[in-house]
C-alpha cells in the first residue's frame, strides 16, 4: 500500500467486437448499482454485476464491458427485483438500458487508435481563479464540455431538458454546451433526430487542459468576468455544478 499510484491506459489498435452497457435506474438508484447483467450470444453466457466502492483511491466504472461478435440477448435484474430482457443488442455500440423501458438507446463506439506514445499525463485543467479562454457573455455560466463519442457525456446530453429547467430556477445563470471537437458529423445529426437542441460551438481543449489529455464530461462554473469558480469532472457533473450554485450563489 506504500507504492505510488499507477494509471494504465489501453491503446487499442482496432475496435474490438464488444458492447458497452450503461444502466439508468428509475425506481432503483440512478446508476443501477447492484444490478446483475447477463449477455448471451450463440449459447455463450457472460454475467457481471455493477458494483461501486471497491478499490483504494479509485472507483468502479459505471459501464460494463461484454465481448459480443454480432448481436446478443441482454437480461438485467435491477436492484429492486425487476427483470427485463432485450434481444438483438448490436455489437460495437454503447447501449443504455433504462429501468422499465422496452427500448434501449445506442451510441456508436469510435474506432480504436494506437497512440504514438503510450503514457498518461497529469490531466491538469483550468483551476479556480483562472481565466476562461474565450468570452462567454454576461452573468454566471455553467459550461459543459463534451464529446459525442463519450458515453458519460451522452448521458448528460440526454438529460439536457431537465438541466435547462433546473437552471431557470437559479436567477442570472446560463447553461452553455461546448464541444471539444473530433466527433463525426453523423453523431451531431443523430442528436438532432433525437430532439436534443444544444450548441455545436467548439472550444480548444489545449487552452482548457494545458498539461494533459482532455477529460470529459467536464463542467466549469464561470463568474460574470469569465473566471473559473469551480470545476467538476465525470458523470453527474452538471448536477454537482447546479448544487454548487444553489449553495454558493
Amino acid at each position: 500500500y506504500r507504492n505510488p499510484l499507477v494509471a494504465l491506459r489501453n491503446d487499442m489498435y482496432e475496435n474490438s467486437p464488444m458492447v458497452v452497457i450503461r444502466l439508468k435506474g428509475v425506481k432503483s438508484n440512478r446508476y443501477g448499482i447492484g444490478s446483475r447483467v447477463e449477455v448471451e450470444e450463440g449459447g455463450q453466457l457472460q454475467v457481471q454485476e455493477l458494483s461501486a466502492g471497491s478499490g483504494f483511491l479509485s472507483g468502479n466504472p459505471s459501464e460494463l464491458y461484454f465481448a459480443v461478435q454480432k448481436s446478443a440477448t441482454v437480461r438485467v435484474r435491477w436492484p429492486l427485483g425487476l427483470v427485463q430482457e432485450w434481444k438483438g443488442v448490436p455489437s460495437r455500440f454503447g447501449i443504455t438500458f433504462t429501468e422499465g423501458d422496452k427500448e434501449f438507446k445506442k451510441v456508436v463506439l469510435l474506432e480504436g487508435v494506437r497512440s504514438p506514445e503510450a503514457r498518461v499525463s497529469a490531466r491538469k485543467s483550468l483551476l479556480s481563479g483562472d481565466s476562461w479562454p474565450k468570452a462567454e457573455g454576461k452573468g454566471t455560466k455553467i459550461v459543459v464540455l463534451y464529446r459525442l463519442s463519450c458515453f458519460a457525456c451522452r448521458e448528460e446530453l440526454d438529460e439536457w431538458k431537465r438541466w435547462e429547467s433546473r437552471i431557470k430556477e437559479i436567477p442570472g445563470v446560463r447553461l452553455l454546451w461546448r464541444s471539444l471537437g473530433g466527433d463525426p458529423e453523423d453523431l451531431f445529426l443523430q442528436l438532432r433526430r433525437e430532439g436534443i437542441r444544444i450548441e455545436v460551438e467548439t472550444v480548444s481543449s489545449e487552452k482548457i487542459f494545458p498539461e494533459g489529455d482532455s477529460v470529459v464530461p467536464a463542467v466549469f462554473v464561470l463568474d460574470p468576468e469569465d473566471r473559473v469558480r469551480a470545476r467538476f469532472i465525470g458523470p453527474g457533473s452538471v448536477e454537482k455544478a447546479i448544487q454548487f450554485l444553489q449553495k454558493t450563489p
